[in-house]
Order: structure tokens, then C-alpha cells, then sequence
């Protein structure tokens, strides 16, 4: 089979037939579960979390790391201004503007993976919660609650404000201008929240990026917590890896559904573009719609265009619906075979950051590989960040090797793997903790396992979905 991996469109024939490495993938997720079930025989593998994540005496910091988190923040203010700023005044291609590269390559890619690995930094760094810590200089009290935050509003704030992203990313024309106004008025939201809501509370439910980075660094085997000084400076505690998972529950749907959007939104992003989603509308969609609008293509091109763009936009929204329908009916199987008097809802509260290594997984395989040709962007942008003839770096841009196509392919398939196989190491201590058995907690699993092995075989299908080219010849009909 030849595949053509839509991250670089590059066609690569695969040492093995495609549905070998589905047969392999699934087959490597159902022993990983049968050996989780196996170990967790013993205690409670949650234990794990409480055995190295010491709290009852200070972390150990020192004046060096008092000093690096104060250089990091103010560091995270300057970013964020230099963004705003050569998104107005700099270059208007996207790929030479230094605030597209922060933004979109370094901010949400880099240091997304980056806070898998050392935890949380971006709590302690926050650029907006370092403006409000400047408003409140001024003599302007952003910790009230001059208003009281209704429990039914929650994470939805987030959740609106990471789908606009998403949706910007995807369909906004890529202007440095655009990333540039809507990181103001997010700014002006950000700080309006926290002044009728309370800074504490809107950090928590209502920012995006706060929200986001939390629940990646539950995976991280670094976590960081008040030192007990009077500028509380955090210090690192060093824990298992995903032990934070193991301790966080998804309070609220509206938090399930967060982390459910960053599932669905990478796998549109994958397949929005693709042959097969496109074909959809044009090859299925329209010629059933034509008869019905009593037109035809000629006659209706601009409606038909403008029809396309919603069926894009509308797609975004029904990813996450799709997932969600999904997540909750292998739940509801579980407590079906289980006949366990837990409610769905406090179910699905408890399982869903098994899937934050899942999100994860998907978001790595969709978007290093660019991601790493564009990081050397930054030098010659920051050498000349307003495109001025500026030579403030006496650096030149040297195009990244492009990486083998064969390397990659296996790469993502590692990665997918490892993602899925921490899922159903989370899933299945979840299980241990609600059910009242350890048979029942391994059965009430199953439909968790085949849902995991959906996933996979699902993000391995998209993977090799081709962009704008036909995979399979459409028929005639």
C-alpha cells in the first residue's frame, strides 16, 4: 500500500500492508490492558501519587529559581506585547511575522509539550494574571467577587473561547493583524473577568490558556506548589508521571467537554482538509440537495460555496457532539454489564482525564512534524521583527532537514500507541476506585477498551488520509 500522509503529503510505501499495523496497534492496547488488569491485583495503583508527592513540608527552592520564575513572567508579558505589536506593525506574511511564530508555533505547540514534560509552569507565569497583579498596583482590587460565579457557568467561558481559537486557526485568514486584535480583546475579556468575578475564580474556569495548560501538566511528573513565602513562588515536587491525572476528576461537563474538544478539534483539524471530508459535501451532500433546491451547480455556485464554509464551521462544532455521544454511551454499556448504581454522570466526571494522553497523543502526531520546521523560523525573525533591514541577530535561516517519511509514519504510531496504552492505565485505576470489585472493575473496562482501540485505529486511519487528492477513486454512481 502507498500512503500518503497528509502532513507532508509525501507518498511512502509502507513496509507491511496499512491493516497490519491496525491489527498490530490493537493488538499491543489489548495486551497492555490484560497486563494492567494483571498488576493491579496489589494495592491501589493511585497510591503511587500519595507515596511521591510530599506535601506536608516545604518544596525545595532557592533565590536562583525565585529569580527564574520572576524572569519568566515578565518574560511572558514581553511576548505577549511583541505579539500584539508586529501583528499590527510588522510583516503581513504569516510566516515572517514573529507573533504568528510565538503564538501559534511556540505558546500553544512548544510549550504545550513542554508542559507535559516539567508540569504547570504556565500557573506561576501567566501574562495575564501578571497584568492584573499591575492593575491591582494601580489601586484596583482584582481579587473580589464583585459579582458571584454561577456553578452552572463553570468551564463553559473556556470552552467558547478554545473553540473560537480553533476556529480562527482553521478558517480566520492567517493575518498576523487578526491573531493581534483578538489577543487584545481576549486580554480586555481576561481582565474584565477577573474584575467582576475575582481573579482566583476566573483563573480557575473562565482562562483558556490557564485551563488548557492545567490539564496537561496533570500528566506531567512535575508539579508546582507555594514555597510558604510571602511573593508565593512555586516550587517543583517531583511525582510519578500521570500521577496528577490520577487525582484530578472532571468536576463539572462543562470540563469533560473541554477535554473532549481537545480530542475532537485535532482530529477535524486532520480531516477537515482531507479528500474524503471535502469529497463529502461536493460528491454526496450537493447532488442530493440540487433536486431539492430546484437549481444547479452553475446557477448556485455562490451559494453553494457559502453552504461549504458552513458545513466546515458546523463540522468543528459536531466533532466534540460526535465524541461526546460516543464517550458517553461507552459508559453507559459499563454500567450496563456492571449493574452498578453509579450515576452516568459521575462516571464520566471520573474517567475523563484518561483521555488527556489520548488528546495528547492526536495533537503530537498532527502537528511536531511542522511544528518543528517552523521553530527555526524565530531567529531571523527576531532579527528584524518589524521588517525594518534590522540585522539585530547575526543569524540566517537554514531550512530544516526534511524528516523521512518512514521515520515519521513510525514515529506517529509510537506515539498514538503510548498515548492510548496511559489511557487505559488511568481508565482502569479510575475503575478500581468506583466499582466495588476488582472483577467489576476490569469488566465495567471493556467497552473503555474498545473505545481505546477505536481511537487508535481511527487516528492511524486519519494519519494516512491524503489533502485535496483522492485516496480511492469515487465511483461513477
Amino acid at each position: 500500500m502507498t500512503l500518503i500522509a497528509h502532513v507532508f503529503l509525501a507518498p511512502y510505501t509502507l513496509p507491511v500492508p496499512f491493516w497490519m499495523y491496525l491489527y498490530g496497534c490493537a493488538a499491543t492496547i489489548i495486551l497492555s490492558f490484560a497486563l494492567v488488569a494483571y498488576l493491579a491485583s496489589g494495592p491501589d495503583p493511585g497510591s503511587l501519587n500519595a507515596a511521591t508527592t510530599d506535601r506536608s513540608s516545604s518544596p525545595p527552592t532557592s533565590r536562583l529559581w525565585s529569580w527564574v520564575v520572576s524572569a519568566l513572567r515578565s518574560g511572558a508579558v514581553a511576548v505577549l506585547a511583541i505579539t500584539v505589536l508586529t501583528g499590527l506593525a510588522g510583516p503581513t506574511d504569516p510566516g515572517s511575522n514573529l507573533g504568528m511564530t510565538c503564538f501559534w508555533v511556540y505558546f500553544l505547540l512548544a510549550f504545550a509539550y513542554v508542559t507535559v514534560l516539567i508540569g504547570d509552569i504556565y500557573r506561576w507565569i501567566n501574562p495575564w494574571n501578571t497584568l492584573a497583579e499591575a492593575v491591582r498596583g494601580c489601586g484596583i482590587d482584582m481579587d473580589r467577587e464583585r459579582l458571584r460565579y454561577a456553578d452552572q457557568i463553570a468551564y463553559w467561558p473556556a470552552v467558547v473561547a478554545y473553540v473560537a481559537l480553533v476556529w480562527i486557526e482553521l478558517f480566520a485568514l492567517p493575518k498576523p493583524s487578526t491573531l493581534a486584535f483578538a489577543l487584545v480583546a481576549y486580554t480586555a475579556i481576561t481582565l474584565s473577568g477577573m474584575y467582576v468575578f475575582g481573579r482566583t475564580v476566573w483563573l480557575r474556569y473562565g482562562e483558556l490558556f490557564a485551563v488548557f495548560f492545567r490539564v496537561l501538566g496533570s500528566l506531567a511528573p512535575v508539579e508546582y506548589v507555594h514555597d510558604g513565602s510571602r511573593d508565593g513562588r512555586p516550587g517543583p515536587v517531583f511525582r510519578w508521571p500521570l500521577a496528577g491525572a490520577l487525582t484530578e476528576r472532571a468536576e463539572h461537563p462543562s470540563l469533560i467537554a473541554f477535554i473532549l474538544f481537545m480530542l475532537s478539534s485535532t482530529t477535524y483539524d486532520a480531516v477537515h482538509e482531507t479528500y474524503l471530508w471535502i469529497s463529502l459535501y461536493w460528491q454526496r451532500l450537493l447532488p442530493a440537495l440540487l433536486p431539492i433546491l430546484r437549481t444547479d451547480v452553475g446557477s448556485a455556485q455562490a451559494a453553494l460555496t457559502t453552504g461549504y464554509w458552513w458545513y466546515q464551521w458546523l463540522g468543528l462544532i459536531a466533532a466534540p457532539v460526535f465524541y461526546f455521544v460516543w464517550y458517553l454511551a461507552v459508559l453507559w454499556t459499563a454500567l450496563l454489564i456492571t449493574r452498578t448504581a453509579v450515576s452516568l454522570r459521575t462516571l464520566s466526571a471520573t474517567f475523563a482525564f484518561s483521555l488527556v494522553p489520548i488528546a495528547v497523543a492526536y495533537h503530537a502526531t498532527h502537528y511536531v512534524p511542522s511544528m518543528l520546521r517552523q521553530l527555526p523560523a524565530v531567529l531571523p525573525q527576531l532579527a528584524d521583527p518589524f521588517a525594518r533591514g534590522w540585522q539585530l541577530l547575526p543569524v540566517e535561516m537554514v531550512p530544516p532537514a526534511p524528516i523521512p517519511m518512514s521515520v515519521l509514519w513510525h514515529a506517529q504510531v509510537v506515539v498514538l500507541l503510548v498515548g492510548h496504552i496511559a489511557g487505559v492505565y488511568l481508565a482502569h485505576v479510575a475503575a478500581l476506585r468506583v466499582f466495588t470489585s476488582r472483577q467489576l472493575g476490569i469488566v465495567s473496562q471493556l467497552p473503555m477498551l474498545f473505545l481505546m482501540v477505536g481511537y487508535t485505529c481511527l487516528g492511524l486511519w486519519i494519519l494516512s488520509l491524503p489533502l485535496g487528492v483522492p485516496q480511492l477513486v469515487p465511483s461513477a454512481g
